[in-house]
């Protein structure tokens, strides 16, 4: 009797435990890039609905996250911009960021709109796929201003092109005392970019990798004399569509 009552206490201790890790494994999602088993949401801190920001003006994007309990090693977010209050993205304003990442510093390009909005994305390689999370309650507003200095990209031709062909790529720029400009070549999207060439020019003739064929995605960056910056945006879509041989 005596083992079978130490049996049934045993049971129950046992069943009582197992309660409360299914509680705790269970409980509210944690934020700032806490994991949990509900779907990837993302929610923005800052800028605030109803925010005024400048052209050229420096901020920080914050925002806070619930993460799907996957592992994170190939898993990564980015922020995207529309000015249409969320219908349609114009330009990726980040590249790859950590998932568990809550912050970036941005300057505001020019490009005014009173229903601006973010667009922040998460997704891992292979196993979750990229989830957005448009922040409808977050609007706020770019203003315009017609001294800004920028560099816009307006034209890259052909739209398609096949490896080894030239491609041109045309810029305009109000930017002052511009030493040269930066040319820079995303092949994932703007997730990374890498430099292929400078040039004082406002445009230039680029050849297709011989090896390539997929996208290709477009940045220009002024540099000034006294060691400042202005880049353009980053298209939220590829720019180039690269067949290869036998596409």
């Amino acid at each position: 009797m005596k083992t079978r009552g130490l049996l049934v206490t045993l049971f129950a201790l046992t069943f009582i435990f197992a309660s409360v890790l299914f509680v705790a494994s269970t409980a509210a999602p944690q934020k700032k890039g806490g994991r949990t088993n509900e779907p990837y949401s993302a929610r923005l801190i800052s800028p605030r609905a109803g925010d005024v920001l400048m052209p050229g003006q420096q901020i920080r994007i914050e925002w806070e996250s619930t993460l799907p309990r996957v592992d994170l090693t190939w898993c990564e977010q980015e922020i995207y911009l529309s000015l249409d209050g969320g219908k349609s993205n114009v330009a990726r304003i980040t590249p790859q960021l950590d998932p568990q990442t809550g912050y970036y510093n941005w300057t505001v390009p020019n490009t005014p709109s009173d229903k601006v909005v973010f667009d922040i994305h998460f997704g891992c390689e292979g196993y979750f796929n990229e989830t957005p999370s448009v922040q409808f309650k977050s609007v706020f507003s770019i203003a315009s201003d017609s001294k800004a200095q920028e560099v816009t990209i307006s034209s890259i031709t052909p739209a398609q092109a096949s490896p080894g062909d030239t491609v041109r790529i045309a810029w305009d720029s109000s930017v002052q005392n511009v030493e040269y400009f930066e040319l820079r070549v995303s092949y994932d999207r703007g997730a990374h970019f890498q430099t292929f060439a400078k040039t004082k020019n406002t445009q230039f003739d680029w050849e297709v990798p011989a090896d390539y064929a997929g996208h290709a995605t477009f940045q220009v960056v002024a540099r000034t004399l006294d060691g400042g910056q202005v880049d353009s945006i980053v298209s939220a879509e590829p720019q180039l569509v690269v067949r290869g041989k036998l596409d």
